[in-house]
């Protein structure tokens, strides 16, 4: 046949194609059979990787973690360079303050 003597709806139409099924491949790494898996040691599961865990104190006291940080991190420190009573949790940001900051720098004025 030739396009002359095709029919416009031959055409634009064209012929019916046989619908190919896609291949499926498993995905991943291949599992193992069933048969070849073994059973890990004992010592090799006892053997710690990585970090160690630390032991984390668990406490049923509401009280406990307040009276921690006012123990520990409150309170008050004199400051090294300029002598100034600064609290603890504070110190790294007054230090670059510009009242530390001029301290410090008469006091390496005058050892220079």
């Amino acid at each position: 046949m030739t396009k002359t003597e095709m029919t416009i709806e031959e055409i634009i139409m064209p012929e019916p194609v046989e619908a190919v099924e896609a291949v499926k491949r498993p995905r991943g790494r291949p599992r193992k059979n069933i048969d070849e898996v073994v059973e890990p040691d004992d010592e090799a599961n006892k053997r710690g990787r990585g970090r160690p865990k630390k032991d984390i104190k668990d406490t049923d006291d509401p009280e406990y973690f307040k009276m921690y940080y006012r123990n520990n991190l409150k309170g008050y420190v004199e400051c090294e360079n300029c002598g100034r009573c600064v609290e603890k949790g504070h110190l790294n940001k007054h230090k670059k303050t510009k009242i530390c900051e001029r301290v410090t720098e008469f006091k390496i004025n005058l050892l220079i």
